[in-house]
């Protein structure tokens, strides 16, 4: 019988080698209810990602740094996303290691999906079982996914405009930003807000 990771107890594996060197208290049942949560299952790369943003949330508390509501998301973004300039990742990293943060060891910290997978099976013995989601659930999912992006181009926008403003790059004082995405059929040339296309289950020009 496989013996069960104690709480507090390194497994040996990377993810268990860093919950207990960023003394991530709950990390392994956060992880498995991630996985296994029968009303809001995420992918592998999801769990990935909000695990790294927890070692990083754990870094910058350890050095005194409270984040505010959604910057842990948006400087992980900056320091991992592919579509994100040089010149903004560098200012990123130059930033942290302003605050006393190590930003070399700390992203060369950051774990893979296939890690997590690892971890969730061989060391926590967790499997994914597949349920069938109902259809009110997946269009729930859908629209929460998408506002979350809208929320995460919202703050984008908002600390890059901050950043030139500050800069001297930009002229400015007060601003608001606002980020709404619509959708057009092509079919009748309606638009819809993302609330009331899924609401109304799609446009009506189809249900007709």
């Amino acid at each position: 019988m496989k013996r069960q990771q104690r709480e507090g107890e390194s497994c040996g594996c990377k993810v268990g080698r860093m919950i207990y060197s960023y003394e991530l208290t709950g990390s392994n049942q956060q992880l498995i209810e991630w996985w296994t949560a029968d009303d809001a299952k995420e992918s592998l790369r999801d769990i990935a990602d909000y695990f790294n943003q927890n070692l990083l949330r754990a870094e910058l508390q350890r050095n005194g740094y409270s984040p505010l509501d959604g910057e842990i998301a948006n400087i992980y973004r900056l320091l991992t996303d592919d579509g994100v300039s040089r010149g903004m990742e560098t200012q990123t990293r130059k930033r942290l290691e302003r605050q006393g943060l190590d930003v070399e060891s700390l992203t060369d910290d950051f774990v893979s999906y296939q890690s997590i997978y690892r971890h969730l099976n061989e060391c926590l013995d967790t499997e994914y079982v597949e349920e069938t989601q109902s259809v009110e659930t997946r269009r729930q999912t859908g629209k929460e996914r998408i506002f979350a992006l809208e929320n995460r181009t919202e703050t984008v926008t908002v600390d890059t405009l901050s950043q030139l403003v500050d800069h001297d790059a930009l002229a400015l004082e007060e601003f608001d930003v606002l980020v709404d995405v619509s959708v057009t059929c092509l079919h009748c040339h309606r638009q819809h807000t993302i609330d009331e296309l899924i609401e109304n289950e799609g446009c009506q020009c189809r249900q007709s």
